[in-house]
């Protein structure tokens, strides 16, 4: 009985020594993860100060270009009276925005009306037609045409409108497109066949 109880109570007591093992390895464990963590949040407030400290002095940030040479190198391999050059590859500060260029509305010209040229004294069909295919349809046309230009068209025709004179169309035509319908008529009066009568 006494054996029993003397192991009951070493047991209890290796026990109680192993609870108390474990508890001083559970307390150092959290002291030692309260440092750590105390550690860490001090680093990272030195790490955070020095890149604070950094933008300070170099404004354009942490992600600097190839080839950017510092202000304080470039004192000491530049002469003192040198002026300021900006690197090759620097984009300019201030770009001019593209100036869209103006539209330009351009007046599509009316069509230009035909004119009867067959009214002109020595004008038929045909001939009105030939005129047309020589963009001549009229009377301001007519009337700007040089009758040799005229006698050109008449000949390429064939022989058979070689027989028209033209001499009188450009003068007929000046008094069509100014609308001189007196003038006109007077002309044509004086004409036979589209030639000056003698």
């Amino acid at each position: 009985m006494y054996l029993r109880n003397a192991t009951i109570f070493h047991l209890a007591q290796q026990a109680e020594e192993t609870n108390s093992e474990w508890w001083w390895l559970l307390i150092i464990g959290i002291i030692a993860l309260i440092l750590f963590l105390y550690w860490w949040r001090q680093k990272s407030q030195e790490d955070l100060a020095e890149v604070v400290a950094f933008e300070k002095q170099h404004p354009l940030g942490l992600a600097m270009e190839e080839g950017f040479v510092p202000a304080a190198e470039t004192a000491v391999t530049q002469p003192a009276h040198a002026p300021y050059a900006e690197p090759a590859h620097a984009e300019p500060a201030y770009a001019a925005p593209e100036l869209e260029e103006p539209v330009v509305e351009t007046a599509v010209p009316d069509p230009i009306t035909p004119d009867d040229l067959k009214l002109i004294e020595g004008i038929g069909p045909k001939i009105a037609e030939l005129l047309s295919a020589a963009n001549i349809t009229t009377f301001a046309q007519l009337a700007h045409a040089d009758v040799a230009h005229l006698n050109q068209i008449l000949e390429a025709a064939g022989p058979r409108y070689q027989l028209a004179d033209p001499a009188t169309w450009p003068q007929q035509a000046a008094l069509a497109a100014a609308a001189d319908w007196d003038g006109f008529k007077t002309l044509q009066d004086s004409l036979k066949g589209g030639r000056q009568a003698e």
